[in-house]
């Protein structure tokens, strides 16, 4: 049997947490389309030090998935949202479900278990989720660091359209920093989970830049920005209990204590990780080399000077 729970000892978000982040790609028009988790990436945040650190996973790693077999990570979480009542319990929404599946085939595929690791928490946030959490922050300020022109970005009535960015600082609202989170005909997946953790940081620095009252008095907003709204898929949903007390003090703390600079940014990439085969648009990764990257993400870099 399969369990959604979650259990930890420690406060949350005090001495090491680890949270997966799911983007998810939900069209309600087209649901035909299905559903489908749109980034992967696996969070470890530490208030006590305010440590943090990224890790990325391309949506095409090939790893198995429970009654599918061997295929892409992002079918994981489509395949809990499906089934999810089968999976995880009568009670069970497709959502809760697609997280659950998404979480388990992620510690498997990282082999966190045999580390006694495991994800604590699971965050989903959809498109217009993302979007509405930078709007209420009022934009965040990106660095772009090359020209980037995409001639096919895709559009929500399936059609392409052209973006570019120029690079430099710049001021972005929710909307553009979508595009430029999401856009990946220039330089790939690789590129795009780049991009996703910059923004990561980026949420991290306006968060910072605001002080303890500041930080406190935007949690409200934030958590307006994320609510559901009848008809429509909610756009952000965790494991995380983000209304108790001291979760509230753990996210403040380590506001407090969190240097935007010094997130440690990890992405499984040919250039970190040896890729063994590529079937079809199937990724094949080295376990070993996966392990590696996996060590790094858990101990933090190395000293300076090493």
């Amino acid at each position: 049997p399969m369990h959604a729970a979650t259990r930890r000892l420690l406060p949350p978000l005090i001495g090491g947490t680890n949270i997966l982040i799911v983007g998810v790609d939900e069209r309600p028009d087209h649901p035909e389309e299905g559903v489908r988790s749109d980034t992967l990436m696996l969070v470890r945040l530490d208030a006590a030090t305010g440590r943090a650190a990224l890790l990325s996973i391309p949506r095409d790693t090939q790893v198995d998935v429970v009654d599918i077999g061997t295929t892409k990570i992002n079918v994981a979480y489509g395949q809990g949202y499906a089934l999810a009542e089968q999976y995880f319990g009568p009670g069970t929404t497709p959502q809760q479900g697609g997280m659950a599946l998404a979480t388990q085939t992620t510690e498997h595929f990282l082999g966190l278990s045999s580390r006694g690791m495991r994800i604590d928490y699971t965050m989903q946030i959809n498109f217009d989720g993302f979007v509405s959490v930078i709007d209420a922050l009022g934009g965040i300020t990106i660095d772009v660091p090359v020209h980037i022109i995409d001639d096919a970005y895709p559009t929500e009535d399936f059609g392409y359209m052209r973006v570019e960015f120029f690079p430099g600082p710049q001021q972005m609202d929710g909307q553009t920093a979508l595009i430029y989170a999401r856009t990946r005909h220039a330089d790939s997946d690789f590129g795009r989970a780049e991009r996703q953790q910059q923004v990561v940081r980026a949420i991290a620095a306006e968060l910072q830049s605001r002080g303890w009252a500041g930080r406190l008095a935007a949690m409200p907003a934030l958590l307006e920005s994320v609510a559901a709204e009848e008809g429509q898929p909610t756009p952000f949903m965790t494991t995380l209990p983000i209304d108790r007390p001291d979760v509230l003090f753990g996210m403040a703390l380590l506001g407090a204590r969190l240097d935007p600079n010094e997130i440690q940014q990890l992405r499984i990439t040919p250039e970190t990780v040896p890729l063994v085969a590529e079937i079809g648009s199937n990724l094949v990764w080295d376990p070993a080399g996966v392990d590696q990257l996996v060590d790094q993400f858990f101990r933090g870099p190395p000293p300076a000077g090493e």
